[in-house]
């Protein structure tokens, strides 16, 4: 049996092989974390843009099932370019999540939230409540804190 999915490379290996290959690939930190890097470059995203390789593959996967991230209980870890922060998400039919500080696998300290700069910003512009006014485009996304970073 062609075994690709897991190492990258095209290996024959037996049924045997293969779980001993998977019970390794979990007990390894090293070699879990080398997967999981992989994952992310294949999903075509850089793991160096983010804390560490737990929160990019945790980030980063798409379910063939849910075009949501909140629809899909697999998703066990969400980010909101907005406020620049990370999250467990809520299954409460919107986009709530509990927001972490640190990554719950390794323990690597996430970024400060930027959502209190966020509505500071706004207000500075003279926006009242940017949640119900019409407010630029760049401050739906990351684009508005990156660009004065």
């Amino acid at each position: 049996m062609g075994y690709r999915d897991m190492v990258g490379l095209s290996v024959d290996v037996d049924e045997a092989q293969r779980a001993d290959w998977a019970d390794h690939l979990h007990t390894c930190r090293l070699c879990g974390d080398w997967y999981q890097e992989q994952q992310v470059r294949d999903r075509g995203d850089d793991p160096s843009r983010f804390p560490c390789v737990h929160i990019a593959y945790r980030v980063t996967f798409e379910c063939s099932e849910h075009d949501d991230p909140w629809d899909c209980p697999d998703c066990v870890l969400v980010y909101s370019g907005k406020f620049d922060e990370y999250g467990i998400p809520v299954r409460d039919g919107g986009p709530s999540m509990i927001s972490i500080q640190f990554c719950p696998w390794c323990g690597v300290e996430l970024p400060r939230s930027r959502r209190d700069q966020w509505f500071e910003t706004l207000a500075a512009l003279g926006y009242r409540d940017p949640e119900d006014e019409n407010i630029p485009e760049a401050f739906q996304s990351e684009e508005w804190w990156r660009a004065r970073t």
